[in-house]
């Protein structure tokens, strides 16, 4: 304590070099106590609070932190321990650095590096004292982002709160935010989704997050937050991609409002055909008729499924083909709110309207043709694609369905005899002509028989052996009309 006492630079040296060796508390605590003027400096103290932190030399660090005087160590020594403590979990030293108010508080980075450990380990008590921070040192955008991705993690739905309350300028961004909706999404977090999709500022969800919430809450059903998300109109709203993920995840999990509600919507990012007939296809197959049964009964927009996918060939057969034979008749004849049939508009499109007549039973096309015009041209090309061996016996069940239905017509009549592009309109013409004065009566099926050209094909062929059968007369054979036939 003489005038021969090691001065400041020497004592400051020494704090430095032992503050990083454990075994060495008791004389760091001697230097620490020196209270004249050769006690170590602040540039001393804080390189010594660095070396233990470099060290995480605990009781060394919480020595020097309680350093109070002019010789207290630096911001950048007490950031040091700050990242140490985080890093190491040592959350105790964590609280009590924070807690530092003066110059020497930790800076920004370290706060901000301490949030993200807090968060990353679920300590919730930490986030929230180091998110009421209000001084210059306070967490950046980016580091309250990554905390509430944590807490969108864990569903904290205070912590989320208290940062989406957040109006500074380290609010999380828009990133950050859409990054905590989908980590929620696909925890299944319920409550923190509404929150998150509730952001209508700069730093709202993007498209692809919102569009993964969608997913998630589709699947438990909560049809008042899926309806909220698709009646989004802003550049966020789901595409419609994700809509149609959302669309099969419920439908797997039998959320059958949920698919009806996104059936109806009528954006440019609605639905597209593809995914309602994959997830009908995939129910299908894995025999849950229940669930297929539900979705066909759907009532979208006044209509049905099928008319959803009118304007798909492919999707409008299949899906038809699910229907009982004897109900895809009455399931093609439903209108929509527009009083529009499947039929309708099926037959926008030659090959949708082809979709249809192949799906239908034959005995059925007949009837289809007088509630269409333009399938005239169609159903005989289907009818010449019949078998030989089944030609006759479904060319009967034709002309049973339509006496069930309707008086054999003209328009009947025409389907029948159109046999060929080629002499389909010639044809068609000859009969019209007809239409007022065809009667029962032998003198006109002798104009008929005279009018119609050599028979070219096998089904104008049947169609004439069923008008003129040969029936015996008196012992001999002779041609005469079949009046029955006729009169269907």
């Amino acid at each position: 304590a003489g005038d021969n006492k090691p001065d400041s630079g020497a004592v400051g040296n020494t704090l430095k070099m032992v503050a990083c060796h454990t075994d060495k508390l008791d004389v760091v605590n001697a230097i620490l106590a020196i209270e004249g003027d050769n006690k170590p400096d602040s540039d001393a103290v804080s390189a010594a609070l660095k070396a233990a932190s470099n060290e995480v030399n605990w009781e060394i660090i919480k020595t020097i932190l309680d350093i109070a005087g002019d010789n207290k160590p630096n911001s950048d020594a007490v950031s040091a321990a700050l990242n140490a403590a985080s890093n190491e979990g040592n959350w105790e030293i964590v609280k009590t650095i924070l807690a530092i108010a003066g110059d020497n508080k930790p800076n920004s980075d370290a706060v901000g590096a301490a949030l993200i450990a807090a968060g990353a380990n679920s300590n919730f008590d930490v986030v929230s004292a180091i998110l009421a921070i209000e001084r210059d040192n306070k967490p950046d955008s980016d580091a309250v982002g990554a905390a509430l991705i944590a807490a969108g993690w864990n569903g904290r739905l205070d912590v989320v709160n208290a940062i989406l309350d957040m109006a500074g300028d380290n609010k999380p961004n828009s990133d950050a935010v859409s990054d905590a909706l989908k980590m929620a999404g696909q925890h299944g977090k319920l409550d923190v989704i509404s929150v998150i999709l509730a952001i209508e500022g700069d730093n709202k969800p993007d498209s692809d997050a919102v569009g993964v919430a969608l997913i998630a809450v589709g699947q438990h059903g909560k049809l008042d937050v899926v309806n909220a998300i698709l009646d989004m109109a802003g550049d966020n709203k789901p595409n419609s991609a994700k809509v149609g993920v959302a669309l099969i995840m419920a439908g797997r999990k039998g959320k059958i409002d949920v698919v009806n509600a996104i059936l109806e919507m009528a954006g440019d990012n609605k639905l597209n055909t593809n995914a309602v007939g994959y997830l009908i296809f995939e129910l299908n197959g894995k025999g849950k008729d229940e669930d297929v049964k539900s979705l066909l009964k759907i009532k979208i927009n006044g209509g049905t499924i099928l008319h959803y996918v009118s304007h798909d060939a492919y999707f409008l057969s299949r899906i038809l083909e699910l229907y009982p034979q004897g109900k895809r008749l009455e399931a093609v004849r439903l209108k929509n709110k527009d009083h529009d049939t499947v039929l309708d508009e099926a037959s926008k499109s030659p090959a949708c309207l082809r979709a249809v007549l192949k799906a239908l039973p034959i005995a059925d096309l007949p009837v289809v043709h007088e509630m269409l015009e333009n399938t005239k041209h169609l159903i005989p090309a289907l009818l010449e694609e019949i078998p030989d061996d089944k030609a006759n016996s479904i060319f009967k069940e034709v002309v049973q369905s339509y006496k069930r239905e309707t008086k054999f017509t003209f328009g009947g009549m025409q389907t029948l005899f159109t046999f060929s592009s080629q002499q389909s309109r010639s044809t068609i013409s000859m009969l019209d002509n007809f239409s007022t004065n065809v009667k029962n009566s032998s003198n006109t099926l002798a104009r008929i028989k005279k009018e119609i050209p050599k028979p070219h094909s096998r089904l104008t062929r049947l169609l004439m052996t069923h008008l003129f059968e040969k029936k015996p007369t008196s012992g001999k054979s002779s041609a005469s009309p079949n009046m029955n036939f006729l009169h269907f």
